[in-house]
């Protein structure tokens, strides 16, 4: 078993410094979340996902799963909330 973080608790964190935290805390492993408004997000082309995975891979921390979100489940505007579960289904 490997210790890590998910990022969906770590708010807008970039990837270098979601990266830097994984080597601070000791973390071998981390869950990605790909959302609209971040660095890494559901619209990145194969190219950009492959250089996310590269810079994970040598910094020898483990990418164990992905999820990808659009929207936000906690917003205050019911629209972006519905679409948002519309995301999840």
């Amino acid at each position: 078993m490997k210790i890590g973080v998910t990022q969906i608790i770590l708010g807008n964190m970039s990837i270098d410094d979601t990266i830097d935290l994984c080597r601070a805390a000791g973390y071998q492993a981390v869950e990605l979340t790909f959302r609209d408004g971040k660095d890494i997000h559901v619209d990145l082309d194969d190219d950009h996902i492959r250089a996310v995975a590269k810079k994970f891979y040598e910094a020898d921390i483990e990418i164990t799963s992905i999820t990808a979100l659009k929207g936000s489940l906690l917003s205050s505007d019911s629209s972006e909330r519905v679409e948002a579960a519309k995301s999840v289904e």
